[in-house]
């Protein structure tokens, strides 16, 4: 063996370690902007009230004997019978006694299947009723469950292109967004790789169909706020890359290094394919003379580039969007949109709501800073409500120096802004 020979592997590793560490920075989360909404939040945002005592429930008794003689009168599976338990779930629910309420909804909704068929619109308030406190109850595996099943009802419900279907497609995104944003696992991206997956089918146009604007826009909208998880989640190295290293190839599973080289390529291709997508949408908003659609199209994109790193690329979105509203004379819009810096992502669509049991751990932060006109945050100075929360301040200091904000405009023009106070919460 020569020594050429017998060095050249060692010599190909360094050779890649450079590559492989330029792959590893370009998907690196850290190489992009602090994301608003993750490790820390807006003070404002709404906090899921604690649970009321429970009460007293002294007419019991009398609601299960309104049930019983229902079922006398009209046999066990008889009409009316459904909407009695949904109001004896009604009672128990504004009584605090939550598991009884629960027990009751369930049955009627079992009763209306029964009676009407498995996708009877008549269930859908017990349904409604069941979500909403299993929410409140902070039992997201069970509300998931429920918004599967609504969710089902609505594609059974309602044909392609209705906008009831629509809204509850919409719906559902978000809600497996924020559920991935409660407990977020990089080692199984899959939830995220079928939301991507339902909504690229959901955009997917033929000969044969044309989404009209009103159905674009919204999925475009949910395409972007998931790129935006994507994007800033750490899902790795690329299994090449690994392997070159020589970490984790003896036992690595097959199923997850799929779902991890498909969701790192969703991340690497996250910035053209969010890109192309408001392009479309805004192309589409132009040719339906959509004002208000393409201003905040323009404003997206214009977001969109900056979180990306380039406020040169974002100033004429933002500048168009400016003068777009102006057109529609829509000041308010302005002034809500554009009036002040914006953290991004805008609409703390990162920020997901946690049950009142797991109880709050955030601390309230005031920050003073000034935002310059490409969207950065300068001269950050935090500071605790509580004093013996220093801590917390420091932390704030450094995300926010690390974060993005869609600046102040005037006359449409990014400019700088200072002597900014906010007040946020800090885990």
């Amino acid at each position: 063996m020569t020594i050429v020979s017998r060095y050249f592997p060692a010599a190909l590793l360094l050779l890649c370690l450079p590559l492989a560490a330029a792959t590893a920075q370009a998907r690196n989360p850290d190489s992009l902007p602090t994301p608003f909404g993750v490790r820390f939040h807006a003070a404002d945002v709404p906090v899921a009230e604690p649970l009321p005592p429970r009460q007293s429930t002294p007419e019991e008794d009398a609601w299960e004997q309104r049930v019983r003689e229902v079922e006398y009168r009209n046999g066990p599976y008889g009409q009316g019978i459904a909407e009695t338990l949904l109001d004896a779930g009604n009672y128990f629910a504004s009584r605090g006694d939550f598991q009884s309420a629960l027990s009751y909804w369930r049955r009627s909704v079992h009763l209306v299947r029964v009676n009407e068929g498995l996708y009877s619109p008549l269930q859908l308030p017990a349904l409604n009723s069941q979500l909403e406190t299993y929410l409140r109850l902070g039992d997201y595996e069970a509300a998931d469950g429920v918004k599967s099943y609504l969710f089902f009802l609505a594609r059974r419900q309602h044909p392609q292109g209705d906008p009831a279907l629509m809204a509850a497609t919409v719906d559902w995104i978000e809600w497996r967004r924020q559920q991935w944003l409660r407990s977020p696992n990089a080692d199984e991206p899959r939830p995220l790789l079928t939301l991507w997956r339902q909504l690229d089918q959901q955009t997917r146009e033929d000969d044969t169909r044309t989404l009209a604007l009103e159905e674009l826009a919204p999925l475009t909208h949910a395409q972007i706020d998931l790129l935006y998880v994507v994007s800033a989640e750490d899902f790795g190295i690329d299994r090449e890359t690994e392997m070159m290293l020589g970490r984790g190839a003896a036992n690595a599973d097959a199923a997850l290094d799929l779902d991890r080289a498909q969701i790192q390529a969703l991340q690497d291709s996250a910035y053209p394919r969010g890109r192309k997508r408001l392009e479309l949408l805004l192309e589409r908003a132009a040719e339906a003379g959509d004002l208000l659609e393409q201003a905040r199209a323009h404003r997206a994109l214009g977001d969109w580039h900056l979180w990306y790193g380039s406020s040169k690329r974002a100033a004429p979105h933002y500048r168009d969007s400016w003068r777009q509203l102006d057109e529609l004379q829509r000041l308010d819009l302005q002034h809500t949109w554009y009036g002040a810096p914006v953290e991004l992502p805008a609409g703390n669509i990162m920020w997901a709501p946690r049950s009142p049991l797991e109880g709050d751990d955030s601390v309230p932060v005031v920050a003073r800073f000034d935002v310059d006109a490409r969207g950065r945050p300068r001269n950050v100075e935090s500071e605790p409500r509580d004093p013996e929360r220093e801590a917390r301040a420091v932390r704030l200091t450094r995300l926010l120096r690390g974060s993005r904000m869609r600046p102040r405009l005037d006359a449409g023009e990014m400019v700088d802004t200072t002597a900014l106070e906010r007040e946020y919460r800090v885990p």
